[in-house]
């Protein structure tokens, strides 16, 4: 048997194949005549296959198979599905065949993880990138939800949670009739829900979403170790650890996309109408705190006054809107928040 580790041919032509010592064109030979693999051809266009069956040739077209060496030294070409109808697996054609094809894909593992190892440059900069922006995103979600406060900032998180970004309250509508039996005035409230809006990038406040770009990082980390490992000293790794590696090195391009959606979703979360986030708790502190907020990121003044006049602004407008009488305890998905004043 060929030792394939380090001799694996691949054909593109016949040119290439018929420049190979011994090759006859057309030669056909019996399974017994078979002596080992010399590579494997894909070609675009079909070739014959040369396994003799009863007193000819096969002559079945392939665009892939296997050239081959016969017993008295000439070469001769095999096509793949011929050779796995026609030998059983026991047979030494088949085993070469999964010997090289074993061979073959290690080749390529190795030359992808060689590659890598030569770009080692370009992996560190990824992580660096990857490491300051969940190092900033870590510090702006803890300065939002110092300002914000601690209940606005976990209801942020259950959004992130539930995936449902929808912020709603609740409103009231009385109507007065005059009853006219009793000659007595009646009130029927009729209560009703709205939705004032949606906040984006509430991603940035989940922490399954940090712990996952961490893993990445980490594993990107150690398959560059474990890269360099295998290109000093090959030989010492199995099949199966090169091809884990080279699989672990393709975390590069799921790294940068999660990078890439963490910046997005801060980006997204700074252009939201923070005034929103005043409607997710039921604490009329962090209600203030989060109009503050607001205001701060409309680089107005941000006083606990401007914040009380902003609210009560925004909620008239909101009772016009809708035709309402006042906001009664206010709710969101998220829980049940006062109105203001």
């Amino acid at each position: 048997m060929t030792n394939f580790q380090t001799d694996i041919r691949e054909y593109k032509s016949i040119t290439e194949i018929e420049s190979i010592d011994g090759f006859i064109p057309n030669e056909p030979f019996e399974k017994s005549e078979y002596e080992s693999i010399i590579g494997d051809y894909h070609l675009t266009h079909t070739v014959k296959c040369c396994l003799l069956k009863v007193n000819s040739a096969c002559a079945k077209e392939h665009n892939y198979g296997f050239v081959i060496r016969l017993k008295n030294g000439r070469a001769t070409i095999i096509g793949n599905s011929c050779a796995n109808a026609n030998f059983d697996a026991a047979t030494t054609l088949q085993k070469d065949m999964r010997t090289f094809n074993a061979a073959k894909i290690r080749k390529q593992k190795l030359e992808l993880i060689r590659s890598s190892t030569l770009a080692e440059g370009e992996f560190y900069k990824i992580l660096e990138t990857a490491d300051l922006a969940l190092r900033k995103i870590q510090i702006t979600v803890s300065t939002i939800s110092r300002d914000i406060g601690s209940e606005t900032a976990r209801k942020l998180r259950e959004m992130a949670s539930t995936q449902n970004n929808a912020v709603q309250i609740s409103l009231s509508k009385t109507k007065i009739s005059l009853n006219k039996e009793t000659k007595k005035e009646e009130k029927e409230t009729t209560k009703f829900n709205a939705t004032i809006g949606h906040i984006s990038g509430y991603q940035i406040f989940n922490p399954s979403y940090w712990s996952t770009l961490q893993t990445s990082m980490k594993k990107l980390q150690e398959s560059l170790i474990a890269a360099k490992a295998i290109v000093e000293n090959p030989e010492s790794f199995s099949n199966a650890k090169i091809s884990s590696i080279s699989l672990k090195l393709n975390e590069k391009a799921n790294l940068e996309q999660l990078n890439h959606k963490l910046s997005e979703e801060l980006q997204a979360f700074e252009s939201n109408n923070h005034l929103l986030l005043s409607y997710l708790t039921e604490s009329k502190s962090e209600k203030i705190n989060s109009a503050q907020y607001h205001l701060k990121q409309e680089g107005k003044l941000s006083g606990k006054n401007q914040a009380k006049h902003l609210l009560e602004t925004f909620e008239a407008e909101i009772k016009a809107k809708y035709n309402a009488d006042r906001i009664t305890p206010m709710s969101s998905i998220y829980g049940k928040s006062k109105a203001f004043g």
